[in-house]
């Protein structure tokens, strides 16, 4: 989990999503999200413009930074649990303004359901 080649897996899956693509284009998702985690401080920043992943930095300078330990991230990528409810329960932090990243919660929602796609190790 966490590996570039499973962070790469996600890329190509946003970027190759009609949803995340149109929504993006139509909510102008232009910003960088970082996700992080927690035992290592591994984190893994994407550049997002107009819903296409345009750039991936190994860094958490970002706007928004969701961070998580690692067993939370697991049921995440398992879909056994909702990011958004995870963030209510306190079990994930999200550093940023939760109003603002509202605006795209369509593509930001599809992209957690991509992330069940992408097999963790």
């Amino acid at each position: 989990m966490f590996s570039q080649e499973h962070i790469q897996a996600i890329v190509d899956l946003v970027n190759q999503d009609e949803l995340i693509g149109e929504k993006g284009r139509e909510l102008n998702l232009t910003v960088q999200l970082a996700i992080k985690l927690d035992e290592s401080n591994q984190a893994y920043k994407f550049t997002f413009k107009k819903g296409r992943i345009t750039a991936l930095d190994l860094d958490e300078d970002a706007p928004f930074v969701i961070s998580a330990p690692r067993d939370v991230w697991e049921l995440i990528f398992l879909g056994k649990l909702d990011p958004f409810v995870a963030v209510n329960q306190k079990k994930m932090k999200l550093k940023g303004d939760l109003l603002r990243l509202s605006t795209w919660y369509t593509p930001f929602s599809k992209l957690f359901e991509l992330f069940k796609q992408v097999r963790i190790r």
